[in-house]
């Protein structure tokens, strides 16, 4: 149901909600791709917070020379621009989240 999948995205705040969209419907899904950005890069906080709190955020936010994440169904992209990209299962994101 499109109206289901819409209410859906709009609720998804966290990287946290990305992971669980996918896994609960995998590729399943017309929606592919989410963006994230690292909360502390939103918030300005100066408290070190981990690298696995992400906030979702709509694709023409991102800038060229931005790190930033995406999530798909089948793992998650740390995008550093000028350094190699780090890809991780979902799997093995969500274990390492749990660390």
């Amino acid at each position: 149901n499109q109206e289901a999948l819409r209410q859906q995205l709009r609720a998804m705040r966290t990287g946290d909600d990305a992971v669980a969209y996918f896994t609960r419907h995998g590729a399943n899904t017309k929606v592919k791709l989410i963006h994230c950005v690292l909360a502390s890069s939103v918030t300005r906080s100066r408290d070190a917070l981990s690298p696995y709190d992400l906030l979702v955020i709509p694709e023409e936010r991102i800038k060229r020379e931005m790190e930033h994440f995406t999530i798909t169904p089948s793992g998650v992209v740390h995008v550093m621009p000028g350094q190699l990209s780090e890809c991780v299962s979902l799997s093995e994101w969500v274990h390492q989240c749990m660390m």
